[in-house]
């Protein structure tokens, strides 16, 4: 069985697979955005081609990948001769590895600092949380982008009243509706509008999330329809036993283990033109005892306990200027380089083996 699964022909033809998705996901982020191409044909086992025929994903054929490498490492002759054939593999499985801990640990996100204040949290590029907070006592209840599905029930015990969601968009338009709603039926704008989903997200980041739900009291006696948008300017609040909830639908926040304290933003500009030259972000880090001042440029990230905060933009308030720090924490962000150093030492070992062979095949010639 080992030595089947370690033939080459399955390495040849899986390699070739894994080239036709990646350009079928390269062509297709033009129309639904690089985050949603990446989830529908590499990060998946099966993706569906014209909603017809399943093929097999980045998940299925990257794991095919690294059991016909271990298969072969398996069943290869370890012997000193094959030495530089064996590191090879081994280097590749440790790239194939780092692929798998990068797509499943790693986080993506930005932070938005002013001039003077202190922030010690991203937003996730990606995912959702709908926030309901009791307003008298400031107590929050969080609920994560899982528990947002359809037809999912929100039963918290700190809440006197049951959600029920109906719809949820990663990004969506609020459109009007053809009749309004009874303004015993629903609440607020969800009377004269409704959720359209945009399918055509290039930037997730400029999403629009939106989620429609039912909100009852736990006897069921009293049901309103809500709707909720992430830039909505409009205030979602209920009152329940005698107590009032605002809800907000948001980026979902991740907290760093240290903080970010911003002194100044500096904008340089190329003389006589409008084209930046360079954004510097003038911080200082706050990690319990210890802080230290540093600057974050263009080309000069932050890296501090996993995580690498680059420069990305900027906002300009009415009179404070504010940096926008992109954040990336990679838990496997080591392992290319060592893979891609242990690949080179095989090849270089498998060269120094067969070079006096080529040697004596040249000087018979």
């Amino acid at each position: 069985m080992s030595a089947y699964l370690a033939k080459t022909d399955i390495f040849f033809y899986t390699l070739l697979w894994l080239i036709i998705i990646v350009s079928l996901g390269t062509i297709a982020q033009k129309e639904i955005g690089l985050y949603d191409a990446q989830q529908k044909y590499l990060s998946s086992i099966v993706f569906w081609w014209k909603d017809i025929l399943p093929l097999p994903g980045g998940y299925t054929t990257m794991f095919i990948l690294f059991t016909n490498l271990l298969a072969k490492l398996v069943t290869d002759n370890w012997k000193l001769k094959n030495i530089g054939t064996i590191v090879v593999h081994i280097g590749s499985l440790l790239l194939l590895l780092g692929g798998v801990i990068t797509v499943h640990f790693s986080k993506e996100g930005n932070m938005l600092i002013l001039e003077g204040k202190t922030a010690n949290y991203f937003s996730d590029y990606y995912n959702f949380e709908l926030i309901v907070t009791n307003i008298s006592t400031k107590y929050k209840v969080i609920f994560n982008e899982k528990q947002l599905q359809a037809n999912n029930v929100l039963n918290n015990k700190a809440l006197p009243f049951i959600i029920i969601i109906h719809n949820n968009f990663k990004n969506c338009s609020i459109i009007k509706r053809s009749k309004s709603l009874n303004k015993d039926k629903a609440y607020d704008i969800a009377r004269f509008f409704e959720l359209k989903p945009n399918t055509r997200m290039l930037n997730n980041e400029h999403a629009n999330a939106g989620l429609s739900c039912t909100i009852t009291d736990k006897t069921s006696a009293n049901k309103m329809l809500y709707l909720i948008s992430e830039h909505t300017t409009e205030s979602q609040i209920i009152v329940q036993n005698n107590s009032h909830y605002n809800f907000e639908l948001r980026h979902a926040q991740i907290s760093l283990p240290f903080s970010i304290t911003l002194l100044k933003f500096i904008q340089e500009m190329h003389p006589g033109t409008q084209n930046p030259k360079k954004y510097t972000s003038k911080i200082i880090v706050i990690d319990r005892a210890l802080n230290w001042q540093c600057n974050i440029e263009m080309n000069q990230p932050l890296r501090y306990k996993g995580y690498t905060l680059y420069q990305a933009s900027f906002v300009e308030n009415i009179n404070k200027m504010g940096s926008i720090l992109a954040v990336v924490k990679n838990a496997g962000h080591i392992l290319p380089y060592i893979s891609s150093i242990i690949m080179c030492i095989g090849l270089l070992a498998h060269l120094v083996k067969r070079l006096p062979i080529l040697l004596t095949t040249n000087r018979k010639a």
